[in-house]
């Protein structure tokens, strides 16, 4: 999370997906998808599909007043069903896109949308490339293939070259207009059905969540995350349920979820979203794991 603008998400959902990695497999109850019947195997299909992606708004994501944001893991899609994509700043954003909408980059300068490909349902627009004094050595960077169905607009004025020079950027070939029906099997479709789930939170308890908000004394905070051995749901993963995470007022702010050394599935939900004030200043959540050997206090709810 990386910023200058107050972040609010509500309500929210943080999945600390491991499954990829360790080769588990999330099972998609209690969340419901209504996109599709209430067929199991259809369901799981879903929340299969959405484990794709580690940036996902159905229907938009616009990351336009924020400060530079720097996701440059090129594992794990970024995409919208419907939605544009605009993007300003220079963002350093890794994997593919899939875009169901438009695409608007504000800004070129030290762009970099790393490890591609990039498939998008409709246009790209383009800011003007001599205004912002780019050349082929910026460090702007578009890992493709890029796909684009639509169609590719930059300034109207006589002479400018912006079109030309940002597709010379791409690496791996621009398939567009009549050359879109040759886009690589390669690349990720568009999926404009896919959608976030909904969740049946009667009976939950919620605990007291992350609230910091003391006047410029950076904090650590842990979320403990239990082996099998000590709990264990129906599910196959470990879900905590906490009522906010509201951060302000604080330097290097740091909320570590700390796993087993073998790690494990597990879902954190907020009910009151994410609230993160613009006086948090480089805010960190990170998973980490406990070392081999280490012992889970169960009294503690908390490894030593």
């Amino acid at each position: 999370m990386v910023g200058t603008k107050k972040i609010r998400w509500s309500p929210c959902f943080l999945a600390i997906l491991l499954s990829y990695v360790l080769g588990h497999t999330a099972d998609v109850r209690p969340f419901v998808f209504e996109n599709v019947t209430d067929d199991a195997v259809l369901q799981q299909q879903e929340w299969e599909k959405l484990m794709k992606y580690k940036l996902w708004g159905t229907y938009g994501m616009y990351f336009t007043n924020e400060g530079a944001i720097s996701i440059e893991d090129t594992t794990g899609y970024n995409g919208t069903a419907t939605g544009n994509l605009n993007l300003a700043n220079g963002h350093h954003i890794g994997g593919p896109f899939t875009i169901g909408g438009d695409v608007e980059l504000q800004n070129l300068y030290d762009m970099q949308l790393l490890g591609g490909p990039f498939h998008t349902l409709g246009s790209v627009k383009l800011p003007s490339w001599q205004h912002q004094n780019l050349s082929d050595t910026s460090s702007a960077r578009f890992d493709g293939p890029y796909c684009i169905k639509g169609d590719i607009t930059g300034p109207t004025a006589a002479g400018d070259n912006t079109v030309n020079l940002w597709k010379a950027k791409i690496s791996n070939g621009v398939y567009q207009g009549d050359d879109y029906s040759k886009c690589p099997e390669t690349v990720p479709e568009v999926d404009p059905l896919l959608s976030i789930p909904t969740v049946d939170y009667s009976g939950v308890t919620w605990e007291k969540g992350v609230i910091i908000t003391e006047y410029w004394h950076p904090q650590v905070q842990f979320i403990h995350v239990p082996p099998d051995s000590v709990y264990t749901n129906e599910y196959g993963t470990y879900d905590k349920y906490i009522d906010s995470l509201k951060v302000s007022a604080q330097t290097n702010f740091k909320l570590y979820v700390l796993m087993p050394p073998e790690g494990r599935l597990t879902r954190i939900f907020v009910r009151d979203g994410f609230d993160i004030d613009n006086s948090a200043h480089n805010p960190r959540i990170q998973v980490v794991y406990a070392p081999e050997g280490a012992k889970f206090d169960r009294k503690a709810f908390a490894w030593d």
